[in-house]
């Protein structure tokens, strides 16, 4: 499998730098932008490319809010992992995410460290489920990630 990619959108520059940091020093290719409309444009040159992708996304941003930025992009990576993070976890963006096919959310603050758990959980899902597929067994290389239990 090739490397993952993760797209951080949070319209907090200090929350990109952190994520950004500590995810790059393990390894993965981090993109990070600050709005929806600037996400789905940068999803659109990921979907160019072949491997796997997590997004984290922010709930609460100005213009193009995550739920509505989740849906566009869904449109453009369909396969690929979505993880919501949010400040307000009693949000009705909360469940409206879930709905519209969040892996999971996770509440600020984060950790570094939570949030390397996360990917790497996530890149295993992905991996599995592309073996699964190349195996005959599913006709989505993301079947089988589902976990919508908010954190």
């Amino acid at each position: 499998m090739s490397q993952l990619r993760v797209l951080v959108v949070d319209d907090e520059p200090e929350i990109c730098r952190l994520l950004s940091d500590g995810l790059g020093a393990k390894g993965y290719d981090v993109i990070t932008c600050t709005e929806g409309d600037e996400a789905v444009a940068i999803a659109k040159e990921i979907a160019k490319q072949e491997g796997p992708c997590v997004v984290l996304l922010d709930i609460k941003m100005p213009v193009m809010n995550g739920v509505q930025t989740l849906g566009a992009l869904k449109n453009v990576l369909p396969r690929a992992s979505y993880v919501m993070i949010t400040g307000h976890s009693s949000s009705d963006l909360v469940e409206e995410s879930f709905s519209n096919g969040a892996t999971l959310c996770l509440a600020k603050p984060l950790g570094i460290a939570k949030i390397l758990d996360v990917v790497e959980s996530l890149r295993q899902d992905l991996e599995e489920a592309q073996a699964e597929s190349a195996r005959g067994g599913c006709a989505d290389a993301s079947c089988g990630v589902h976990r919508q239990s908010p954190q």
